[in-house]
């Protein structure tokens, strides 16, 4: 009913785990934007705030005021409801650093909406599409290796991914990480890794 009468308003589910999202009915993914897993940690709340944020205002803050962003490509609500809010708090962390005690608090605010964006792809196709437009004010991608690519998981979208970025722009730090070891080997001459 919420996403008949405003279509635009995110909608995120917050699931307790993974096996809940098994009991949904199909029709209701279509009506939510995005699932985040509640592990206990509080951090998960901020984490989805700024996530829808940086949804909504990528294209603004990098078009007027050449904001800077990081990809995460991750499919699994369990691990980047994990990963979002460790990168979030790190990045405030640090934007609050940088940010001059000399400044009152309306240019302090203005610098901490400059604070580098996330953006969350879960398919490769969402990875091609935010790195071609915003490749040029990309700080690095982060991906697992194994995600969906036209509508199928893939083991090896992720190398995929980092050889079409490479191709594009050597210079992009990227760093794959996976549970399986096996294709260690396979990525060492292409990325940083991390398992």
């Amino acid at each position: 009913k919420i996403k008949k009468i405003y279509p635009q308003k995110p909608i995120i589910l917050l699931a307790f785990d993974e096996s809940e999202l098994s009991s949904l009915p199909s029709h209701y993914l279509k009506t939510i934007d995005n699932i985040f897993i509640w592990s206990g940690n509080a951090s998960v709340f901020p984490a989805i705030i700024k996530y829808v944020e940086d949804q909504a205002n990528v294209h603004r803050d990098t078009a007027k005021g050449d904001v800077r962003s990081i990809i995460v490509v991750e499919d699994t609500p369990r691990y980047y409801s994990s990963i979002l809010p460790m990168l979030y708090k790190i990045i405030v962390y640090h934007t609050k650093k940088l940010i001059s005690k000399s400044l009152n608090d309306t240019q302090k605010l203005l610098h901490l909406r400059r604070r580098p964006k996330i953006l969350l792809a879960q398919n490769y196709e969402q990875a091609i599409s935010y790195f071609d437009k915003y490749q040029n004010n990309l700080l690095g991608i982060i991906s697992d290796i194994r995600f969906p690519k036209s509508n199928k998981k893939d083991s090896k979208a992720g190398i995929n991914f980092s050889e079409y970025v490479q191709s594009k722009d050597e210079g992009i730090p990227i760093i794959l990480h996976t549970t399986d070891i096996s294709v260690k080997k396979e990525i060492a001459s292409i990325t940083d890794f991390l398992l």
